[in-house]
């Protein structure tokens, strides 16, 4: 039973983790939102300022998950994830910056924000099994 501690503690800091990226993802979402009623260039920018601190987190993230699950003895832990985010949509979307790029960024920051969101989730109950 004491074995299991360290890998309880392990997916607590990886859930931890998780709420950083998801709180970018948010900030982003609500970056968006404005974004495609009011904003403009700079709006854009902080919106993808807030997709790449997620990105940047979750590809670290992705190191500690490989961790986990050889600590779990080869256990597969499944995430169908990579960032729905280009340089090209990136560039568009600051400095071309119209509705459809708006949009299409919109839709990006809310597949990775589902996708993050069902990793949680898998991990809360491994969490829980513990």
């Amino acid at each position: 039973m004491s074995n299991l501690v360290p890998i309880k503690k392990h997916i607590k800091e990886i859930l931890k983790d998780i709420e950083d990226i998801e709180k970018d993802l948010n900030s982003a979402k609500n970056w968006g939102i404005f974004d495609i009623f009011k904003g403009k260039g700079l709006t854009s920018l902080m919106k993808h300022s807030r997709i790449s601190d997620a990105e940047r987190k979750f590809n670290k993230l992705k190191k500690e998950l490989n961790i986990l699950s050889e600590e779990l003895e080869k256990a597969n832990i499944y995430y169908d994830f990579e960032f729905k985010n280009s340089s090209i949509n990136t560039f568009l979307d600051i400095f071309v910056d119209n509705i459809f790029s708006d949009f299409y960024s919109q839709s990006n920051i809310n597949v990775n924000r589902e996708k993050i969101k069902r990793l949680k989730t898998s991990l809360e109950t491994l969490y829980e099994k513990f």
